[in-house]
Formats: C-alpha cells, sequence, structure tokens
C-alpha cells in the first residue's frame, strides 16, 4: 500500500492542499491560455487574470472551481500529446510519482 498526498513542486515554495490548488499553481499560464476552454466545460467560473496571479491558489481555486468532478474531466478534453511543451498541461508531483508506483 502507499499514500500520496500534496507536496511541493520543483520550487518547493507552495504546499497544496487539494488537486485542484497543486494542478491550478502548477498549471497557471496553461489555464489563462485555456480559460475559455476550461469555462466552456464548465470547470471554471469566468475569472479575472489577477486572481489567479495573485498567487493564492486555494482561494483562486475555492471561488472559482465550479464542480471538482468538472474540473478533473475537463482536463480529458485538452489533448495533452498536441502542441509544443508551452501548451501543454503538468501533472502535479504527488500524482506523478503515484502512477509511477502503479505501474
Amino acid at each position: 500500500m502507499r499514500i500520496a498526498y500534496q507536496i511541493p513542486e520543483s520550487d518547493g515554495e507552495y504546499q497544496a492542499s487539494s488537486f485542484e490548488d497543486a494542478f491550478i499553481a502548477l498549471n497557471k499560464d496553461f489555464i489563462l491560455k485555456n480559460k475559455e476552454g476550461f469555462y466552456q466545460y464548465g470547470a471554471l467560473k469566468d475569472f479575472a487574470a489577477d486572481e489567479i496571479e495573485s498567487g493564492d491558489y486555494y482561494k483562486f481555486a475555492l471561488n472559482n472551481v465550479k464542480k471538482k468532478s468538472a474540473f478533473a474531466s475537463s482536463l480529458l478534453y485538452f489533448n495533452k500529446e498536441d502542441g509544443n511543451e508551452d501548451e501543454k498541461w503538468k501533472v502535479p508531483h504527488y500524482i506523478e510519482e503515484g502512477l509511477l508506483w502503479i505501474q
């Protein structure tokens, strides 16, 4: 058995408390570029760029994620294999570690 939980990403500064704020912290540029898609899929409410730029990802997630399930499933619509590296979303490290352990 293995227990996985949120850990700081490589910069070590931000400690997430949920999948949503971990993903947002790691992918804020991706979210800003694809804001309309997240809104269209019912994942996020309409938000101002400065809300996510503030760096309070927990508060951003609390105020702007419509439904946790819609947020997570919306990621399937953004094909991770299309585009260049700047256009792809990143997997939070704790999830990547858990998936590698399952293999």
